[in-house]
């Protein structure tokens, strides 16, 4: 077994100790770095970021009660995620409307979760759970919809539940709706302008562009 000298720490190691590098006429290359020290800058890495998310959490308050580390030693910013929500009448019959369209187009039934929660639980004719269902409002008509956008923390709690996780964007004419696991979205930085009694309308999100996944409903 050949030995090589990692960039990094310097030392020789035998070969097993690098990730292949591919293969070229017939010769097999390694990588530069030794697996300890790549791991160990990956590591590093991840550890860097995570801790600049937790400092710049622990910047965050509620926009509406001024909630924050300097206001309540017990602070825990995930409390920001339910604390004072916004979601008026014209939001939750705009939501209600969209779900409704969605099961009628199969004869079945929802059940709205809590706060914490995915939007709805979705039943079928025979009262069988076969999906459960994020509800987005999109103040446009359908045809000038995309892209389509939704909180990435939105659409991982909705694949925990596994169980056939389908979005739904509630447009002015129509519902666009699809399964999460037929579509494809850029993830970046974004949201909304903030509102005043608002929290997360800036955050990670998920982009969606038109798409063969997704299917249309008007109302």
């Amino acid at each position: 077994m050949s030995l090589k000298v990692c960039v990094d720490c310097k030392e020789e190691r035998p070969s097993d100790y690098y990730w292949s590098a591919g293969i070229k006429n017939g010769k097999q290359y390694y990588r530069k770095v030794c697996k300890i020290c790549y791991n160990t800058t990956k590591y590093s890495y991840k550890h860097k970021i995570r801790s600049w998310f937790q400092d710049y959490k622990q910047g965050l308050e509620c926009s509406k009660c001024g909630y924050s580390n300097n206001t309540h030693e017990s602070f825990n910013v995930k409390a920001l995620e339910f604390h004072h929500t916004v979601e008026n009448k014209a939001d939750l019959i705009r939501e209600e409307q969209a779900i409704q369209k969605f099961v009628d187009i199969f004869g079945g039934s929802f059940k709205k979760l809590g706060p914490n929660d995915v939007d709805y639980r979705v039943f079928n004719e025979a009262k069988e759970l076969i999906a459960y269902v994020e509800v987005k409002g999109r103040l446009r008509p359908l045809k000038e919809a995309y892209p389509l956008p939704v909180a990435a923390r939105k659409i991982v709690k909705l694949c925990d539940k596994r169980l056939n996780p389908v979005m739904i964007w509630a447009c002015e004419d129509g519902i666009i709706y699809a399964k999460v696991s037929e579509i494809q979205g850029d993830v970046r930085w974004g949201g909304r302008k903030p509102r005043a009694h608002s929290v997360n309308d800036e955050e990670l999100m998920i982009y969606y562009k038109q798409q063969k996944g997704f299917k249309y409903v008007r109302f």
